[in-house]
């Protein structure tokens, strides 16, 4: 809503925390996604143990560049703050 103002005015503006967010993990390449908890919706504040298992002949490589998860490994430990939406790349190990 957009409204000039003519005069002085009172204005209160109500914000509500959001107190559950949701996790969109995909995985690119051969792979199990493990959440622990494994849920709909987190409540803020909750830990979250995140878990990406190759299957045999593949690797974890990365996660996708610009993301929160940015240089962190396989394994992630976290308190759940915002709604994280991430991908997760595994490669095919090459055989020498």
């Amino acid at each position: 809503m957009i409204r000039e103002i003519e005069k002085d005015m009172s204005i209160r503006a109500v914000f509500q925390k959001k107190e559950s967010y949701q996790i969109d993990i995909r995985v690119e390449g051969q792979g199990t996604l493990i959440l622990e908890p494994d849920l709909e919706e987190y409540e803020v504040g909750s830990k979250l143990v995140i878990m990406i298992v190759p299957e045999a002949g593949w690797r974890f490589l990365e996660w996708v560049p610009g993301g929160d998860f940015e240089g962190l490994g396989a394994f992630i430990e976290l308190t759940i703050e915002k709604d994280i939406k991430e991908r997760a790349i595994l490669i095919k190990e090459s055989i020498d």
